[in-house]
């Protein structure tokens, strides 16, 4: 969708809702406005289309009355939790800063996670390795090359010359 969007296959789409983070892009961690006042907003925007256009454009699900006016209390969401055990989420905490402290703190984004610091956890995670970021990959790759050159100049006792 976003390729046809981009090569200007789908004209007059004015907002894209792609589910990326919990809550959507409008509701995530990273929006700078209330997430309520947002898909109010949205909400609007919604309205003013065609009928046949705004099918698929709002998701009304999240936007009742009982939501956009604060009648429900939002709910607590342990997306952030590391562990349910205490000791465990600590010692995770341990690894996590560990791993961070080898990384490069440059946040270049390569290995997919939007930080150094969100690989770290992603590894302890199990959902990710030190290798997908490309710099220790590289790190680990010159060790391979240069272990493999002294492999090579390696000879066996037998084959060796009488000098060495």
């Amino acid at each position: 969708m976003l390729d046809e969007i981009e090569n200007g296959k789908m004209s007059g789409v004015r907002f894209v809702e792609l589910n990326a983070c919990p809550g959507g892009c409008v509701g995530g961690c990273l929006a700078v406005e209330n997430p309520f006042v947002a898909r109010a907003r949205i909400h609007r925007m919604g309205q003013g289309l065609e009928e046949n256009q705004s099918q698929n454009a709002v998701d009304t699900k999240c936007l009742t009355t009982e939501i956009l006016n604060w009648q429900k209390i939002p709910e607590y969401s342990s997306i952030l939790m590391i562990d349910t055990d205490r000791s465990t989420a600590m010692k995770k905490l341990a690894d996590i800063e560990s791993i961070y402290e080898t990384l490069p703190d440059i946040d270049c984004g390569s290995c997919g996670a939007p930080s150094c610091h969100a690989l770290a956890e992603d590894i302890v995670g199990g959902t990710a390795q030190d290798s997908d970021c490309v710099f220790k990959l590289r790190e680990r790759m010159g060790a391979l090359f240069h272990e493999m050159a002294e492999l090579q100049e390696y000879m066996p006792p037998p084959f060796r010359d009488i000098k060495e």
